[in-house]
């Protein structure tokens, strides 16, 4: 497969079936039918979940169930895992300012609380990032992350 190949698929309705239908199909065909996967991989879905908005302000809530679906069906271990935007949720080295991603993961009907779901914010995965300093862009006192 090309890297700059796109799939596509029209919907002839907005039936959740068919909508499923279309987002196994471009998954599969994506992925090369999951070539990559062996069972046991950890695999994380990081959707856009900017806020507690419903799709189409964030992922619409049947991709992230098909895919994990699909994920589990194949032996992979399914993490789904984001950091909502600074509006709703803000965070420093020092703990969470406000909010929550993972309240905005269910107001927003993504998912739901059985969902493996990682908010950033709360799992410590600051501790990843590099600290990046730049001297052509401006920049807080704590530089990049």
């Amino acid at each position: 497969m090309m890297d700059n190949t796109v799939f596509v698929e029209g919907l002839s309705d907005s039936k959740a079936n068919s909508i499923s239908k279309s987002i196994k199909n471009v998954f599969l065909k994506s992925t090369n039918n999951l070539e990559w996967l062996t069972p046991g991989d950890i695999v994380l879905l990081k959707p856009a979940l900017n806020s507690p908005d419903p799709y189409p302000s964030t992922t619409h809530p049947l991709s992230i169930k098909v895919i994990s679906e699909i994920l589990t069906e194949n032996r992979a271990k399914v993490l789904i895992g984001d950091q909502s935007g600074l509006k709703d949720v803000l965070h420093h080295h020092s703990g969470v300012i406000h909010g929550s991603t993972r309240d905005n993961y269910l107001k927003s009907g993504m998912g739901t609380a059985d969902d493996q779901f990682i908010s950033f914010e709360s799992e410590g995965w600051d501790d990843g990032f590099i600290h990046y300093q730049s001297n052509h862009t401006p920049h807080g006192p704590m530089d990049f992350m």
